[in-house]
């Protein structure tokens, strides 16, 4: 047995304890401010109500479809990415070649914030914008540089606005990525700015929350991609867009030109041919095999038909149609036909909202209040303990 007779030494080994909680105990004072310092940057909107679609013209994105020669493309999908944190299986190389294979001839890599490292040779290039523990992310479109801020535990949706609204600045577009998720972006309908909604994918199932956006008078086209983190596991050209490769895929995806797929093959065996209007109808045509047709107005399943072709008087329609149409083995789904007061134009809204300075004010404060109790928990003997007196011989 070893004895330690030193007085110094064994006065430190009795402090070692208290020393590592003392360690343990500022490391979680410091990562709990450390998360709240982006909370200072909040602004808080006062939130305008939405105008439904209105107006005697409709705008028809398929007005100009092209149904030969189109291309598939898959916005999000992940590989192998910062050292593991963020699930993703494969690796950049494979992740494209597998999306080649496919027939994807353009194949894009959306890891979260990472830009393809090629993304200059692409017309198109996307990273996932979201470091949040409510899934509230977005997918960023062509930005110019990659964007890190996020808020990283709850979102309310002047923070979602705000997201949104930085990432439009910078230059890009904003799709809302998975918005059923964890309930991530259930509240589309208060949103401006963004152009695209997730609707469809391994992960999403938001047809609901789309149509809730839509009526409210929010456009943004429906994206269906694969979200896919595992080639192996998740069976890629599941979920695509469909695009005439003529057109140039960046102005196709602003304009609306294109349907969303869902499918059990890889190769789709019906198309659309044709969505014209025409002396106020809807003129509509698939190939022969599909089964059936949904048609939706204002958010509505009005009608349900097995006929691949048909048309529909538009007098009926106050807002927005779209059109749901399927065989055994695939979905396919327009973008809505919107009511405008301009025939070819679209009355969109812009990302920005306005400040409500009063509340953004109140609501920092409360962050300082917040972070000032943290520091009170944790070192109440700093303000409250009372100073000794030292005591002098005399």
């Amino acid at each position: 047995m070893i004895f330690i007779k030193n007085k110094t030494a064994r006065k430190y080994l009795r402090k070692a304890p208290k020393a590592g909680k003392e360690i343990i105990k500022f490391s979680l004072f410091i990562l709990l401010v450390g998360i709240s310092l982006p909370y200072y940057r909040t602004e808080i909107y006062d939130f305008e109500p939405t105008q439904p679609f209105h107006g005697n013209e409709f705008y028809n994105p398929y007005k100009n479809w092209k149904p030969e020669n189109l291309q598939k493309l898959n916005l999000h999908a992940h590989s192998h990415a910062w050292a593991g944190l963020t699930y993703g299986k494969n690796t950049e190389k494979e992740l494209k070649t597998a999306y080649s294979k496919a027939g994807y001839k353009i194949q894009i890599v959306s890891n979260y914030h990472l830009s393809d490292d090629e993304h200059f040779n692409q017309k198109i290039w996307v990273y996932e914008h979201g470091i949040n523990l409510n899934k509230a992310h977005k997918l960023a479109i062509n930005t110019p540089e990659v964007s890190y801020f996020d808020f990283p535990l709850w979102q309310n949706r002047s923070q979602k606005q705000q997201i949104i609204k930085e990432i439009v600045q910078s230059g890009g577009m904003v799709a809302i990525a998975h918005p059923n998720v964890r309930n991530g972006h259930v509240d589309l309908s208060d949103m401006r700015g963004y152009q695209f909604t997730e609707v469809l994918s391994h992960y999403a199932n938001a047809r609901n929350i789309w149509d809730r956006a839509l009526l409210s008078g929010n456009l943004s086209w429906l994206l269906a991609n694969d979200d896919t983190h595992d080639i192996t596991k998740q069976k890629i050209g599941s979920f695509y867009n469909l695009l005439s490769e003529k057109n140039d895929p960046i102005e196709t995806l602003k304009s609306g030109t294109y349907l969303g797929v869902k499918t059990l093959e890889r190769s789709l065996d019906f198309n659309l041919e044709y969505l014209r209007i025409s002396k106020g109808t809807l003129r509509f045509k698939f190939s022969p095999n599909v089964t059936q047709v949904a048609i939706i107005i204002d958010g509505k399943k009005a009608k349900l038909t097995s006929e691949y072709e048909g048309t529909i008087h538009l007098n009926g329609v106050r807002h927005y149609i779209r059109l749901e149409a399927e065989n055994a083995s695939a979905q396919v789904f327009t973008n809505p036909i919107v009511r405008t007061t301009h025939k070819n134009q679209l009355d969109r809204y812009s990302a920005t909202q306005a400040i409500n300075f009063t509340k953004t004010f109140i609501y920092r404060s409360f962050i300082l209040l917040l972070n000032l109790s943290l520091f009170l928990i944790f070192y109440p003997k700093t303000i409250f303990q009372p100073k000794r007196k030292l005591l002098t011989k005399t």
